[in-house]
């Protein structure tokens, strides 16, 4: 005889395939089979406060956990490695159309000279205008409102 998986009165988390949500279900009962080609096993469940709302757990349409904690694991697993998966082929597409792939620490390596109107002593304190450089390194000259920056940004 196989000893039931889940036992009756024991919460599980279901993560169900259609809709991106966590239920608790409680196991309310087990039903054994044993016929001469075996022994299966059901559960039903109980879905949500009201005792007379179950399911088959196996007509259910998601996924079924022993602990929330199993729950959150599994999904930060997931959408890790979908993350990965995503910035894995935006780095491909940068080889491909630019023929490299710069990240944060090779940008902060461009020397400060090489956006020369950028610099602090070139903004134009008295006009408000600030230096922003562009991501195809071109810079603008973006002139800001009076009072909607701290003055101490155009101090020298």
């Amino acid at each position: 005889m196989s000893i039931p998986k889940y036992a009756v009165g024991q919460v599980v988390y279901c993560v169900m395939n259609k809709k991106n949500q966590v239920y608790p279900m409680m196991i309310t009962e087990v039903i054994t089979k044993r016929t001469l080609d075996g022994e299966t096993i059901q559960y039903m469940l109980q879905a949500g406060s009201d005792s007379s709302t179950t399911i088959m757990l196996d007509k259910l349409d998601g996924e079924v956990f022993d602990s929330a904690d199993i729950v959150v694991d599994t999904l930060t697993q997931r959408f890790t490695s979908q993350i990965r998966r995503i910035a894995h082929n935006a780095t491909v597409k940068a080889e491909e159309w630019y023929g490299k792939s710069r990240n944060l620490e090779q940008a902060d390596q461009i020397p400060a000279t090489a956006y020369p109107s950028a610099r602090p002593e070139s903004f134009d304190v008295d006009a408000n205008v600030v230096p922003v450089v562009m991501p195809d390194g071109s810079v603008a000259n973006v002139k800001i409102p009076v009072g909607s920056i701290s003055e101490d940004l155009f101090k020298r």
